[in-house]
């Protein structure tokens, strides 16, 4: 067998094959198709009338009011925003260490070391806030 016929039989079966596999399509018209189906869906009417509810009753629950009112509170510089969360981590990773301690029964001493270490570096954090902020801007610069 001639060896240039054997690669003419070889092309057309591989474009027999990407014509099986791939036929041609509208992207446009299956992406109106799908989201035609999925509107129509019942999951999809229930996953947003979920979803519309969640949003009311965060927006008027309490805790919504005491983040916006942190989220006001944040300074506007980044080596303060640094230091403001390193703060707030800091008392977070203290209270844990608090209430490990007050709870202390049997042998938990390794359950300390996570709050410790986060402790640590947020103390480290708000102490280097100011070269963290130059090092991230001359980062993104």
């Amino acid at each position: 067998m001639n060896l240039r016929r054997c690669f003419a039989w070889w092309g057309v079966a591989e474009a027999a094959a990407a014509a099986l596999a791939h036929p041609p399509v509208d992207p446009a018209t299956a992406d109106a198709d799908v989201h035609r189906i999925l509107v129509g869906s019942g999951l999809f009417a229930k996953a947003g009338f979920l979803g519309s509810t969640l949003s009311r009753a965060w927006t008027c629950s309490r805790t919504f009011d005491v983040v916006e009112r942190w989220r006001l509170e944040v300074p506007k510089p980044l080596a303060e925003r640094i230091r403001w969360f390193a703060r707030c981590t800091l008392v977070a990773a203290l209270t844990a260490l608090v209430l490990l301690l007050a709870a202390r029964s049997g042998r938990r001493e390794f359950q300390a070391l996570l709050p410790l270490a986060v402790a640590v570096l947020a103390a480290a954090a708000v102490r280097g806030a100011d070269a963290i902020a130059r090092a991230w801007t001359g980062k993104h610069a």
